[in-house]
């Protein structure tokens, strides 16, 4: 819960959601073989059920996730600094 809580803080200084929505699933509904969470950034007038859909992935650009794990590891580096 820690991780997700540090998730959503920097979720919400890179992207200024309207809010995070957390997400495990498990049992039947849960296709990996091991635990995971989703922290998702959510919108006003966002559907849930868009996180799921394939649609609204798109096409993967690689370089675009590289530079926002770059940013992400910034800003939770702050986070924790400021935090000391």
């Amino acid at each position: 819960m820690k991780a997700s809580i540090l998730l959503s803080k920097a979720l919400k200084h890179l992207y200024q959601p309207d809010g995070i929505t957390i997400n495990q699933n498990g049992g039947v509904f849960n296709e990996l073989t091991h635990y995971h969470m989703h922290v998702v950034p959510r919108y006003e007038g966002q559907w849930f059920g868009d996180f799921y859909s394939e649609e609204a992935v798109g096409e993967v650009n690689v370089m675009e996730l590289e530079r926002v794990r770059g940013r992400m590891v910034e800003v939770i580096a702050e986070i924790i600094k400021s935090s000391l």
